[in-house]
Formats: structure tokens, C-alpha cells, sequence
């Protein structure tokens, strides 16, 4: 009998590298329509929260400007490229931040993308 493994095709998994924060495909689609985002922390959680800024959200100067990231759009990732957002992650968790992925979920009330960066997928795994 088979045991059949689990893909990642409907993950959405989020890699920290020491200048940037990538966004897989799946997780991308929130952000698609978009060219900024906000990114707040949970200390007590240790929980990272990206926000999709609408252009409505930018007109209504919701954010300062230092609240906000400009996305990079490829055609499977988006990337928040910011070396100091992601020092402050790493002494957030206690850790260097090379190439750590974690899962994450999209609320969909609260428009927010947010993993737990007290569970870092291991090598090979996805949670779905």
C-alpha cells in the first residue's frame, strides 16, 4: 500500500534571509493587486503580520510612510526587501534569519498574512 506524501502546492510558506522576506506563490496572491504592505510584530506571540496597503489605505495616509514596505512582484514570489526589519526579526526569535521558512495564514477579516515565528517549517516540511 502506498503512503502518499504531502505536496506544498496550497502552502503558504514565507522564507526570512538576511535581507529580505520572500513570499511563495500561494502566499503571494494576497498581494498581488498591491505595491506596498505593512508589517507589524505580536512580541508577546512572537507573530509577524504583513498587510496588503490599499491605494484607498494610501489616500487616507493610514500608515506614515515609514510604516510602509514597497513589494517586489516576480511571477512565483513577492519580496519585502529590508535588511533592518529583518535584524529586528532575528532578535525577535533569538536566531540568525538565513533562509528559515514558516508557514503562514491569510485572515481574511483582518486582511493580514501571519506566521509564527516560534515554528519554523523543518527542512522539507509544509504544513497545510
Amino acid at each position: 500500500m502506498y503512503k502518499w506524501i504531502e505536496g506544498n502546492f496550497n502552502s503558504q510558506v514565507v522564507t526570512i534571509n538576511p535581507n529580505h522576506i520572500t513570499l511563495n506563490q500561494k502566499a503571494s496572491n494576497h498581494f498581488r493587486d498591491v505595491k506596498y504592505a505593512s508589517v507589524g510584530v505580536d512580541y508577546e506571540k512572537q507573530e509577524l503580520a504583513i498587510h496588503p496597503v490599499t491605494k484607498t489605505e494610501l489616500e487616507r495616509n493610514t500608515f506614515t510612510i515609514s510604516q510602509i514596505h514597497k513589494l517586489s512582484h516576480g511571477n512565483t514570489y513577492t519580496r519585502i526587501s529590508n535588511k533592518s526589519l529583518v535584524d529586528h526579526l532575528s532578535e525577535v526569535v533569538g536566531t540568525q534569519l538565513n533562509g528559515i521558512k514558516y508557514s503562514g495564514h491569510f485572515d481574511e477579516k483582518k486582511k493580514l498574512l501571519i506566521i509564527n515565528l516560534n515554528e519554523p517549517l523543518t527542512k522539507g516540511q509544509t504544513k497545510l
